[in-house]
């Protein structure tokens, strides 16, 4: 199966933790390593609580979609060097 239908997969909170331990992995990258850690601070920005109106869950929704396809991406790119 290909990486990345692989890491589709996998539920967005646990993408996000791995995300979190390649943001802490003093070994990886520099522009790797900045963009773990831009994903990180973007999961902590979207757990939130449930917005009460109709277009601001609705964009929350959409933010978090972009959230989890930069992390399959960067997951992807980071499996394919090993």
């Amino acid at each position: 199966m290909h990486i990345t239908s692989e890491l589709e997969q996998i539920p967005t909170t646990s993408l996000a933790l791995l995300c979190r331990k390649v943001a802490e992995d003093p070994t990886m990258e520099q522009t790797i390593l900045q963009e773990a850690r831009d994903l990180k601070q973007q999961w902590t920005l979207l757990q939130t609580p449930d917005p009460i109106d109709y277009a601001t869950k609705e964009e929350s929704k959409a933010k978090e979609g972009a959230f989890r396809t930069g992390m399959i991406d960067l997951l992807s790119r980071i499996l394919k060097g090993l």
